[in-house]
């Protein structure tokens, strides 16, 4: 699958389409094929790694999740062992 991916923390330009392994779906999970994405300001952090204090859950050195992103449209294509029925989003 194609994705727009970090390898490490900064502005913009560390972000890059890269070729990477089709994910499977996990227990309690669903595999969705994404048609349209948005960012806001939480991803901004994430990726630029800043506060510095951030990194203790985001990574250290480099990012532990590198394709940024959680709004997301699409269209399910797989569902994991013991998911029954939609959800709600949970709310943060």
């Amino acid at each position: 699958m194609k994705a727009i991916a970090q390898q490490r923390y900064g502005s913009a330009d560390v972000l890059g389409l890269q070729n990477l392994d089709e994910p499977a779906a996990g227990p309690h999970e669903v595999l969705v094929r994404v048609h349209a994405a948005g960012v806001d300001p939480g991803v901004w952090t994430s990726m630029t790694g800043r506060p510095y204090l951030a990194r203790l859950a985001f990574g250290l050195r480099r990012p532990k999740v590198t394709v940024r992103g959680r709004d997301l449209a699409g269209v399910v294509t797989a569902v994991g062992e013991g998911v029954t029925r939609p959800r709600r989003a949970a709310r943060r």
